[in-house]
């Protein structure tokens, strides 16, 4: 059998051996000299002989004494532990017990059977704090966009550059379609996936709040410039957006998103003194939290709209479906009257119509107009589709209305 505790177990076993044999030394002197036998070979040297044979036992008695003596002085603190957990090094050390005895287990901690030396659990780390984010800067000469890491004190870390692609006219934008690339301090607003692009686009793109609020005022216009991949390695310019290849754009993907500024110059030969001079901390990390908090109320704006359009839809209430649309909406060759009998005679024909969307994208919300991109499946008695749709809508008064409905 073996035992849990093989130290105390030996120290108990010679100690009780020990005893047993000075029992029978002192009976036997008893016997021996009540009969007077003879001289006992348990003499007055018998104990130092068995001292002698068994010179282990010499250790074993101070110490089985000194911890008999321990047991009695730490008593009331080892009552305090539960019974497991006394290991009896733990009591050796004087002053020191407190600092190896365990603590009382706290609620879930291991229980009886279970490891009862644990390691200190750390404490529990503060919440990241925003004292940086990543900002990029395009230099068009170069055709580089750089990755910095800006802090909130001021510093500035380069981390990475990327090869990049720019407009196929040179000169800063002025107007849609001139095939030039703006120049400015700009921020990321938006984002679009591969199923919501061509393919020419690459796998993404970061939209860009190109024309900004000096582009206006200085009379600039056009729309529709991005970062993006793009597919032809052949090609060697844009209409005006920055494009990366592939694996940069994958790479870039992790650092930068909605809220990330983005500096594009003619060109930046000290970096650093062109970043410092538009990021100004106090003034950019409010105005990015405040870039995430609208792309968060058009993106909700997005679903509400499309939800409301569902649901009149499904319910077959023609004119609450009807109502959603601008008086000028035209399909197929139909005007908005004509279009809306033609839809009553088939929501009739139908028994049952289920519509479900999806992957909801609010591509562009300016001004008076706004564009949404989803994925609708379809589904009525006779019929099953599922499709891409896009619906461009048009403020009217305090509601908004679809003024073109396509499939994408």
């Amino acid at each position: 059998m073996k035992h849990k505790n093989s130290l105390s177990y030996f120290l108990r076993y010679n100690l009780k051996k020990l005893v047993i044999d000075y029992q029978t030394y002192r009976i036997d002197r008893e016997i021996k000299k009540a009969y007077q036998t003879g001289a006992s070979p348990f003499s007055g040297i018998a104990l130092p002989g068995i001292v002698t044979e068994h010179p282990f036992l010499s250790l074993s008695i101070p110490a089985g004494i000194f911890l008999v003596i321990l047991s009695f002085l730490a008593a009331p603190k080892i009552k305090e532990l539960p019974f497991p957990e006394v290991h009896p090094l733990r009591t050796i050390a004087g002053k020191a017990r407190g600092l190896f005895a365990p603590s009382p287990a706290p609620a879930g901690a291991a229980t009886a059977g279970e490891a009862v030396t644990q390691a200190p659990k750390p404490l529990p780390s503060k919440p990241p704090s925003k004292d940086y984010l990543y900002a990029l800067i395009a230099d068009k000469t170069k055709k580089t966009l750089t990755l910095f890491k800006y802090f909130q004190n001021g510093k500035l870390r380069q981390e990475k550059t990327y090869n990049i692609m720019i407009g196929a006219q040179w000169g800063r934008k002025e107007r849609q379609g001139d095939l030039k690339t703006p120049e400015g301090f700009y921020w990321v607003v938006n984002r679009m996936e591969r199923y919501e692009l061509p393919a020419m686009y690459g796998a993404r793109a970061f939209i860009l709040n190109y024309p900004n609020e000096q582009d206006v005022a200085e009379g600039r216009s056009g729309t529709g410039i991005w970062i993006h991949g793009y597919q032809d390695d052949k090609k060697e310019s844009t209409k005006g957006c920055l494009a990366l290849g592939g694996e940069d754009l994958e790479d870039i993907t992790e650092y930068i998103g909605i809220g990330t500024p983005v500096l594009i110059t003619e060109s930046a030969p000290a970096p650093e003194d062109s970043l410092k001079k538009y990021f100004l901390w106090d003034r950019l990390l409010p105005k990015r939290d405040s870039i995430i908090a609208d792309s968060r109320k058009t993106e909700s704006f997005a679903t509400t709209f499309v939800e409301r359009w569902r649901v009149a839809w499904e319910s077959k209430d023609i004119d609450a479906y009807a109502s959603l649309y601008a008086p000028e909406f035209t399909q197929n060759g139909m005007a908005l009257p004509e279009w809306k009998e033609y839809k009553k005679a088939i929501f009739g024909r139908a028994s049952d119509i289920s519509v479900n969307l999806s992957d909801i994208k609010l591509i562009k919300l300016a001004g008076d107009t706004a564009t949404i991109r989803f994925t609708q499946e379809y589904l009525s008695s006779d019929y099953r589709a599922v499709n891409g749709k896009m619906l461009k809508l048009i403020r009217a008064g305090n509601d908004w209305k679809i003024r073109e409905e396509s499939r994408m």
